[in-house]
């Protein structure tokens, strides 16, 4: 099964210089709770992320692709406001076959089109050493506490796209499902699976192992968990 996390809150339109400032420190604390330092940009450049040095080029990163497809060059300044997202890659691999894990943060405000931001984690199954239960469910904590997130999902891409059926609106389901305090929830909760109340809002975890798609016990489980949302009106 091939695992993703995604971790979404409120877009801050902020100036490039302090989102390149937001996506070291953001790659930083993943980075410690996974003990890797190392890793590859899009353009395949190694870096050390406890480098200082990396500033520039994460500035570079950050400021990507911002003039395509203008009619008006736009050529923004590190104290300038896009109104458009930054996207910054970090990969444990520069090679691509199978894909390595990859880590996105996606900083801004896209005009009207989106008002979220998020660190999207794809590929756990193809890096070992963080595609294990222990590794997982440290990182989700991590990015609880540090990113403080409205809402979060681990699940798989077998069962998001051929499973679950996703009703609109209603949080996303899988192996684990984070909600903040925003997020109105009924007093009662499940009895069929895990439920952790942390700082700033609730866990809903469905199976006690690391989530396989193929094992129809965590599947039933999961959608249960999407029908529990629905029923109780429960939405993001």
């Amino acid at each position: 099964m091939d695992l993703f996390l995604r971790a979404f809150k409120p877009a801050k339109n902020l100036t490039l210089a302090a989102r390149t400032e937001r996506i070291i420190s953001q790659q930083r604390f993943i980075a410690d709770e996974l003990k890797i330092w190392t890793w590859f940009l899009s353009d395949k450049t190694e870096i050390d992320i406890r480098d200082d040095a990396i500033y520039d080029l994460i500035y570079k990163q950050a400021k990507k692709g911002m003039n395509t497809k203008r009619v008006k060059i736009i050529r923004y300044q590190p104290n300038d406001i896009p109104d458009m997202w930054s996207t910054c890659l970090f990969l444990l691999s520069p090679k691509f076959n199978p894909e390595p894990l990859i880590i996105t943060h996606r900083l801004g405000w896209n005009d009207k089109y989106s008002e979220s931001e998020s660190i999207n984690i794809d590929h756990f199954v193809n890096a070992a050493e963080v595609n294990n239960k222990s590794a997982i469910t440290g990182l989700v904590d991590k990015i609880l506490s540090e990113y403080i997130p409205e809402n979060l999902y681990v699940t798989s891409k077998h069962y998001f796209h051929n499973i679950s059926k996703r009703p609109e609106n209603v949080p996303w389901t899988g192996w684990i499902t984070y909600l903040d305090k925003s997020i109105s929830l009924p007093k009662i909760k499940p009895d069929f699976c895990d439920v952790i109340q942390k700082a700033d809002g609730t866990l809903f975890q469905t199976s006690s192992e690391l989530f396989d798609d193929n094992n129809p016990e965590h599947t039933e489980n999961a959608l249960r968990l999407e029908k529990w949302f629905e029923k109780n009106k429960v939405r993001i």
